[in-house]
């Protein structure tokens, strides 16, 4: 794994010795990066379910403003913390060490909002429902902010109140959702 483009292009992130993380892949990374473009730029950007900090790093290497990580295993936040060290990104950084739903509330007490939300929970685990709305109820996305969910294509992600799905792209068995608030 290694940081694309911007202020770390090149560096090398470290992962975990064992299985239990699956990192987003380089080709999707690609990918979304260049969907989301310029919004990226002077974003409050958030990596849930952020493993190794892989996207909220790229997103910070490709001049975010902030990036909050939010991981509840405590081996990845040192992961993330080392990676975010070699990369020189840590001053713009927070790591959230709770669960998505407590990480988020957590979140909205510091009346930031935030601009991207990537959300990469473990596959067909039952995460994405409690995250959407942990969001929508925290108030914590910018009005004119994005979600954006990798998932399993066996994932079933029901309507939530408040937000519209605006574009998939499917990769293999890997899926990128994209939502944004409803207009009221």
């Amino acid at each position: 794994m290694r940081v694309i483009t911007g202020s770390a292009k090149g560096r090398r992130l470290i992962t975990p010795k064992d299985n239990r993380i699956r990192p987003t892949s380089d080709r999707i990374k690609e990918a979304l990066f260049s969907m989301i473009g310029g919004k990226v730029v002077n974003s409050y950007f958030l990596d849930g379910f952020a493993g190794t900090g892989n996207i909220g790093i790229e997103a910070l290497s490709r001049g975010a403003r902030k990036c909050y990580f939010v991981e509840n295993h405590r081996e990845s936040l040192s992961i993330i913390k080392e990676n975010l060290t070699n990369t020189k990104l840590l001053d713009r950084s927070e790591l959230v060490y709770k669960n998505f739903t407590n990480g988020i509330k957590q979140i909205s007490s510091f009346h930031e909002k935030i601009d991207i939300i990537f959300l990469d929970p473990p596959y067909i685990k039952g995460f994405i429902q409690p995250a959407l709305l942990a969001i929508v109820e925290s108030y914590v996305l910018n009005t004119s902010g994005i979600i954006i969910i990798e998932h399993s294509k066996k994932d079933i992600i029901e309507e939530q109140d408040g937000l519209i799905c605006y574009r998939q792209q499917k990769y293999g068995n890997t899926v990128l959702s994209f939502y944004e608030q409803e207009e009221i």
